[in-house]
């Protein structure tokens, strides 16, 4: 067996080389409208690859070594009308590369980030009615937010409001997609390591966990069915996924305002409250 791994590696590392060589020229053809639709197939098998690229080897030098990448993210941006499939597959290779913090840095000064992820890109042209390109954009935020710089770019460039935007999408599939992200978003910016005083009133959270945990707080209290609903389903959901001391100070800000839609008729989704309580008691 140690034989058989050995004699898989430099077969791996051969591969990878030579689809470094098509790069390019993969690259120009993606953003080409002459040539035919791309098979989703070969996008996913594409980004598998550069996800074993990035564990492998330093992103920022896979960057610099590979110019065409950044290259791709320019020439899709100024397309005008960008075939959905392959935007949705420049975003969320960008989230890939963009999450160390080293290449973070280098596509921020190229000011590629804030055009793909930011309110001039993809959010205001008309390829974002297109599901998959939603799809892309929380998939791309959800790689690239995992370190602070990649917090503060989301939290500071308007990007919390497209999600709490896109967890009412009509799309179920980007509407969990967006409850997921926000889980990570609020799990990041607390950090593991944070201590808060088991007072909700007195706590001090950080910035970007204070804006969820107010909208959280304001669409409780809304007179919309439909705020109460998916904030029901985000608590559900961080509570289920995350025991942290500080989720105990979440909740006690909040648990009256839980309890009291226990006796009321407004909230059609019983079954949000009970998988909450549920995981609330676990």
């Amino acid at each position: 067996m140690a034989l058989r791994g050995r004699s898989a590696a430099p077969r791996r590392r051969a591969v990878s080389r030579a689809c470094a060589l098509l790069l390019p020229r993969v690259c120009a053809a993606l953003c080409d409208p002459r040539q035919p639709g791309c098979d989703d197939t070969c996008l996913e098998k594409m980004l598998d690859w550069f996800r074993e690229l990035t564990a492998a080897e330093p992103t920022v030098r896979l960057l610099r070594d590979n110019p065409c990448v950044a290259e791709l993210f320019t020439a899709v941006l100024a397309l005008p009308e960008p075939e959905p499939a392959v935007l949705a597959f420049s975003l969320r290779l960008a989230g890939i590369v963009a999450a160390v913090e080293d290449s973070f840095q280098l596509l921020q000064q190229q000011e590629l980030l804030a055009r793909l992820f930011g309110e001039d890109g993809p959010l205001s042209s008309t390829v974002w009615e297109d599901a998959s390109v939603r799809s892309g954009w929380v998939e791309g935020v959800h790689s690239m937010v995992q370190h602070q710089s990649a917090l503060r770019f989301i939290c500071d460039g308007g990007g919390m409001d497209v999600i709490f935007t896109l967890q009412g999408d009509p799309s179920l599939f980007v509407a969990s997609a967006a409850r997921r992200l926000l889980v990570h978003v609020l799990t990041l910016s607390v950090g593991s390591e944070v201590t808060v005083p088991l007072n909700a009133k007195d706590c001090d959270w950080p910035a970007c966990a204070h804006v969820i945990i107010k909208h959280i707080e304001d669409s409780l209290q809304s007179s919309s069915a439909s705020h109460i609903e998916r904030s029901l389903k985000l608590l559900a959901s961080l509570f289920g996924s995350c025991q942290a001391p500080w989720t105990k100070v979440l909740w006690l800000g909040i648990a009256k305002q839980v309890e009291s839609f226990l006796t009321e008729d407004a909230i059609q989704a019983q079954h949000m409250l009970a998988d909450l309580l549920l995981n609330m008691a676990r």
